[in-house]
C-alpha cells in the first residue's frame, strides 16, 4: 500500500492524474487545487495538515442522471472517502476513481434508453401556472396601493415582479418540455414526486406575501 499526504504536481503523474489549474478556486479563504483522472475532476484543499480531497462527479457537464440518482449508488460514498484525512492510500484512490467512472458510464447508458412519461408533469405545471397567474392578477386588482407606505409598496412590487418572472420561466419550461434533456425531465418528475409541485408552489414565498398583504387590508 502506497500512501501520500496529498496530491501535488510532483506526485500525480505516476498515478495517471493530471493537474487542472482551471479547476482551482478559493472558498472562504481556503485554496482548492484542481486535478483530473481520465476526465473525472477532483478538487483538494490542505488545511492545518489535513487533506480534503473530493471526486467531483458534479463537475461533469454531460451526465444524464440526477443528483438524487447518483446519491443512491454505493459509488457516491467513495467520492468523499479522502475528504478529510491524514494521508491518501493511492491504490484505494485509483480503485475509487475507476469504480466511479464505471458507475457514471453505467448510469448514462441506462438513462440514454429510458423513456420518461411527462404527462402528469405537464398537466401539473400548467395548473401551477394558471393558479399563480390568477393569484398575481387578484393581487394587482385588489391591493390598495394608496394605503401602503413606500417601503411596503416597493417590497410588494419587487415580489410581484419576481413571481411574474417565475411564471414566465415555468411557461418556457412547459413549452419546451419535450426537448429537455433526460436529466432535466427527471428533475421535474422528482420535484413533483418529492415535493408535490413541479416549479411553482401554490403557497410559495412571493404568493404568500401578496396574499398576506391583501388579508391585512381587508
Amino acid at each position: 500500500m502506497a500512501t501520500i499526504k496529498s496530491l501535488t504536481k510532483a506526485n500525480v503523474n505516476k498515478l495517471g492524474i493530471i493537474v487542472r489549474e482551471d479547476l482551482d478556486f478559493t472558498d472562504d479563504g481556503s485554496r482548492f487545487r484542481g486535478f483530473s483522472y481520465k476526465g473525472l475532476p477532483l478538487t483538494q484543499c490542505v488545511y492545518k495538515g489535513e487533506t480534503f480531497l473530493a471526486i467531483r462527479v458534479d463537475y461533469l457537464n454531460n451526465n444524464q442522471f440526477t443528483t438524487k440518482e447518483w446519491m443512491s449508488t454505493e459509488e457516491y460514498k467513495l467520492a468523499d472517502e479522502f475528504n478529510g484525512c491524514d494521508e491518501i492510500d493511492t491504490d484505494k484512490l485509483i480503485e475509487n476513481l475507476e469504480r466511479i467512472i464505471a458507475k457514471v458510464d453505467e448510469l448514462n447508458k441506462a438513462a440514454s434508453v429510458e423513456v420518461i412519461d411527462m404527462t402528469e408533469v405537464k398537466t401539473t405545471l400548467a395548473n401551477e401556472i394558471k393558479n399563480a397567474e390568477e393569484q398575481v392578477e387578484e393581487f394587482k386588482q385588489n391591493y390598495k396601493w394608496y394605503e401602503a407606505d413606500k417601503w411596503e409598496l416597493q417590497r410588494l412590487a419587487d415580489y410581484t415582479k419576481s413571481e411574474i418572472r417565475n411564471i414566465e420561466a415555468a411557461k418556457r419550461t412547459l413549452n419546451n418540455i419535450n426537448e429537455l434533456e433526460r436529466r432535466e425531465k427527471k428533475r421535474l418528475v422528482e420535484s413533483l414526486n418529492n415535493y408535490g409541485y413541479v416549479k411553482l408552489e401554490s403557497d410559495g414565498f412571493y404568493l404568500s406575501e401578496m396574499k398576506e398583504a391583501l388579508t391585512k387590508q381587508n
